[in-house]
């Protein structure tokens, strides 16, 4: 149905569209194999296709004979009504989903407008790693995507990190070794860790003092035990 070109359109045109269109499909099959998922998501291979598709779809039913016209004008028809709903139902699922992290970005700028004020120290961030390095104008002391043995030794992992997710509940040594003088996280998180940290050095718990806070986020600063 699609492989006679239309007078209107250079045979040299179709061609290209149809080739185009073709070798979309043929990367998808070909990266669906397992030897080649290295390559990436097969599906990503088809939106390479989806301009010359279009193309051919939309010159088959204006210029097709007349039960494809009639069956294709139906068919686009409801195809764009699914589409305009798909737009809004998507726009409001992004919405419902992403809504309260915007409200969260904000709290985020507003807290470390004022925590940058204060003197400067290294932050010891816990799990929320990447707000506190995206906002802090402090150097960062924390685990990001993973650990890499070429850059950090086991021991500066183990001696940062030994109750991973959570830091070192040993805060004070922390403290003399890695220069930390604030401690950064989401509030259940610093309950967790105030609790760990209690439990090897009930005196240290008391190191960390408040000294700026959300409804979301703590800062606590590392001082010297009375």
């Amino acid at each position: 149905l699609i492989s006679s070109c239309p007078q209107w359109i250079a045979p040299s045109t179709w061609a290209f569209w149809q080739n185009w269109a073709c070798e979309g499909l043929v990367w998808f099959v070909l990266t669906k194999w397992k030897y080649l998922l290295f390559i990436g998501e097969a599906e990503r291979y088809l939106e390479y296709s989806i301009m010359p598709c279009s193309m051919i779809v939309s010159a088959w039913v204006v210029f097709g004979p007349g039960p494809i016209y009639l069956v294709g004008t139906i068919a686009l028809a409801l195809y764009l009504l699914f589409s305009l709903y798909a737009a809004f139902y998507m726009q409001g699922a992004y919405s419902r989903q992403y809504g309260p992290l915007e409200k969260q970005h904000a709290e985020l700028g507003a807290f470390f407008e004022t925590a940058n004020a204060f003197q400067p120290g290294i932050i010891l961030a816990i799990g929320d790693f990447w707000q506190a390095y995206t906002f802090s104008n402090q150097p960062i002391l924390t685990l990001m995507a993973g650990y890499d043995g070429k850059i950090v030794t086991e021991k500066v992992f183990q001696d940062i990190f030994a109750d991973y997710p959570f830091p070192n509940p040993d805060i004070l040594t922390l403290q003399k070794t890695y220069g930390i003088r604030y401690v950064f996280s989401n509030r259940s998180n610093f309950e967790v860790y105030q609790s760990r940290v209690m439990k090897v050095n009930p005196e240290a718990a008391g190191c960390m003092k408040m000294v700026h806070e959300s409804s979301t986020y703590v800062l606590a600063e590392l001082r010297p035990l009375a």
